[in-house]
């Protein structure tokens, strides 16, 4: 009995229990519900197995970060340290010009070994807060140079004293993830700008300009 049984006037499905076993065997919705029900399984383990694989990159990844950032922080616990350590042994106060170069120069050089050493700290702001603090000691190490035959020059070190303050400010910030208390002091920049305004180069300037703009009242 061939398919056109099947699809004849006469209904041998009715009648004939063969007839209606090949019949239904050639069902094309009986046909294809066996197979679309292993395809959607293998799909659906594929699919799994995809998530499973991205859930791992997704978890080295965020590992990965995890390391880079401690790693980070450990450097801004350090840099705390050794600004720390370097300020046990800075002057307060003021000082005579004349002496600013022997008195300066050495911290000004462990600070920036100090840096050199946490050259993993990427963050912008602590980039920022270091120049200036750098500048500072910088400018203040030379206020005696040029000046030849000037009456003896005192300095004020407190702008110094702000800019190491509000660093180790961000660098504890830093540590504890959060958002650090904004900076005062202007940038690198700004502060050379400031020094010679007028002509010259006079740090203390920089002082009067903090005075005039209540930074670190």
């Amino acid at each position: 009995m061939s398919l056109a049984c099947c699809e004849s006037g006469y209904d041998a499905r009715r009648f004939d229990p063969i007839v209606r076993g090949r019949c239904r065997s050639m069902d094309p919705v009986l046909f294809i519900s066996p197979v679309a029900g292993l395809l959607g399984v293998a799909l659906g383990a594929k699919l799994n197995e995809r998530s499973a694989l991205r859930a791992v990159r997704d978890e080295r990844r965020w590992s990965s970060s995890q390391l880079v950032q401690q790693r980070k922080e450990e450097a801004a616990a350090r840099l705390d340290e050794d600004i720390l350590k370097a300020s046990e042994e800075f002057p307060r106060g003021t000082i005579l010009a004349s002496e600013s170069m022997e008195l300066l120069s050495p911290m000004h050089t462990e600070l920036n070994r100090a840096w050199t050493r946490s050259a993993v700290l990427d963050d912008a702001d602590l980039q920022r807060r270091f120049k200036t603090l750098d500048m500072l000691i910088f400018m203040a190490s030379r206020a005696d140079q040029g000046r030849p035959g000037e009456a003896e020059l005192n300095i004020n070190l407190y702008p110094i004293e702000v800019a190491g303050t509000e660093l180790r400010a961000a660098l504890a910030a830093y540590q504890r993830r959060e958002q650090p208390p904004p900076a005062e002091m202007p940038p690198s920049s700004d502060l050379i700008r400031i020094a010679h305004r007028g002509g010259g180069s006079d740090f203390g300037r920089i002082h009067l300009w903090m005075i005039d703009h209540d930074v670190g009242a």
